[in-house]
């Protein structure tokens, strides 16, 4: 039989080693320091270890106690997690995070689609989301561009495209005029494009020329006005090229630079049937978007 220390004591601790000290976590959790105090002491009766050296003016973790507080934390993400998880399978509701650009230019009408043609269970899009921030959102998926450096997630590959340039339909610069403004983006996934076009195009990256915006949907505005030349993956600027709003640009070679949006799902949580339904149900979508343009 496992044994187990009082939980009330436990989660006591837990507070404590997460707010930093017994009155912080009292005013955070609104609980009476004298009965933090006592759980305290009370586990570590419970484990005959001294879990905190005590000084008048702080409370430290003894050496002893320090793997013991990393490991418990673990246990109360799990529990966490697993808790999120039953309640978000009671209500029938996917959250799935992305980018502001990922869902307007793309996920929103294929979401509405999907929930109308699915009753057991619907799809609700958080925005706007990083991969680090799945976790703080609750989040049972999220699309990004982003790579997974440190390898958290499970991935799929959700659609790959080649980028192409845009501009201005009633531009007339080239690439390599002087005066040309090159829109760079910065955030996560795309900071690097126009440094790594360039490098495939053997020249130096004329940083001089480059104007950086927030978000893509930002550069396709301001390609849109002339203000310059975008980097772009053809799925976030359909309709924008269908309404003529922006053109691509002939370049005498291949890009070769590829984007991938990618559908991230925490390891740590089993993939239910309903994620497994709605990922299905996206594969067939990007399926036909690759072969005919549309997606619906």
């Amino acid at each position: 039989m496992l044994y187990l220390p009082p939980l009330n004591s436990l989660r006591s601790f837990w507070l404590v080693t997460q707010s930093g000290g017994i009155r912080a976590a009292a005013e955070k959790n609104n609980i009476g320091h004298s009965s933090l105090t006592q759980q305290i002491q009370k586990l570590e009766g419970a484990l005959g270890v001294r879990l905190f050296d005590r000084s008048e003016r702080s409370l430290k973790l003894t050496k002893e106690a320090e793997n013991f507080a990393k490991e418990i934390d673990n246990a109360f993400q799990i529990i966490a997690n697993a808790t999120n998880l039953l309640i978000r399978n009671k209500k029938n509701i996917l959250h799935i995070g992305c980018s502001s650009s990922i869902a307007i230019k793309l996920l929103i009408p294929l979401v509405e689609k999907f929930n109308e043609e699915h009753n057991l269970f619907k799809v609700k899009l958080i925005t706007p989301c990083t991969i680090e921030s799945i976790h703080e959102n609750n989040l049972d998926g999220i699309f990004s561009v982003e790579k997974d450096e440190e390898d958290k997630f499970h991935k799929n590959k959700f659609l790959s495209e080649e980028l192409c340039l845009i501009s201005s339909p009633n531009s007339r610069h080239l690439i390599d005029d002087q005066q040309v403004k090159l829109i760079g983006i910065h955030a996560p996934g795309w900071y690097e494009d126009w440094n790594n076009f360039f490098i495939r195009n053997k020249k130096i990256l004329p940083t001089e020329k480059i104007v950086w915006v927030s978000s893509p949907l930002v550069a396709i505005q301001a390609a849109a006005d002339g203000v310059g030349i975008s980097l772009m993956t053809p799925s976030l600027i359909r309709d924008d090229l269908q309404s003529r709003r922006v053109k691509k640009m002939t370049h005498p070679q291949h890009i070769q630079l590829t984007r991938d949006i990618n559908f991230y799902t925490p390891k740590e949580n089993p993939r239910s049937q309903s994620m497994e339904i709605w990922l299905d149900w996206l594969s067939q979508k990007a399926s036909l978007y690759l072969t005919s343009g549309d997606w619906l």
